[in-house]
């Protein structure tokens, strides 16, 4: 109920700012602007779903679909990913959690989810760049992916936990080759960033 009512926040407090941002005359601004490259995301995704053009053309109702269908996608993710936060904590650590445990049992993994929650409301309300940060948050986790593939590996290596899934000769070149490609863009992710400015 939190996230949904959380996304339901965000859908309606944006629609004044893409309201003010959209253009008055879509087909002008689309054929002046678009085309030549200026502006590609306004064009693209705000003035068609804020601008009085979008009603004309497809009606408020088609409006109201698309604010839904941002919700769904927002609720969803927030879900996922709350929930994915939870399970690799509570793997982490061994403790109980899952569908078939009564919520007194697993109440650490619960304690985790609402601290996720809180801990993404303290970002939300920091008013980050939100693309500033995502593209921040993704080369950390390129940085870190070695730190989480290495041990794929090592257990994929293990004939006592795999049997006869274990790995072959070949799939172990592979896998060790696939290491290091990953220690390479671990090493140049953050360097990159900070040279290109982050794309800036």
């Amino acid at each position: 109920m939190f996230l949904a009512t959380l996304a339901a926040g965000l859908v309606l407090l944006a629609m004044p700012e893409l309201a003010q941002a959209a253009p008055t005359d879509w087909p002008t601004y689309h054929r002046d602007n678009f085309r030549g490259g200026s502006d590609p995301f306004a064009a693209a995704f705000v003035g068609p779903l804020t601008s009085g053009w979008t009603s004309v053309a497809l009606g408020k109702w088609a409006l109201i679909v698309v604010l839904l269908g941002f919700f769904a996608c927002t609720f969803g993710a927030a879900l996922e990913t709350t929930l994915a936060c939870g399970y690799s904590i509570a793997q982490y650590f061994g403790w109980q959690w899952g569908k078939f445990v009564a919520p007194k049992d697993d109440a650490r993994f619960h304690l985790s989810l609402i601290l996720t929650l809180v801990a993404a409301a303290a970002v939300l309300l920091s008013r980050a760049d939100p693309v500033k940060l995502t593209e921040f948050v993704i080369v950390l986790s390129a940085a870190a992916l070695p730190l989480t593939y290495f041990p794929v590996l090592v257990v994929a290596n293990d004939p006592e936990y795999m049997g006869v899934k274990t790995n072959t000769p070949v799939s172990n070149a592979l896998g060790v080759a696939f290491l290091v490609l990953l220690l390479v863009v671990s090493v140049a992710a953050v360097p990159l960033m900070i040279i290109t400015k982050a794309g800036g």
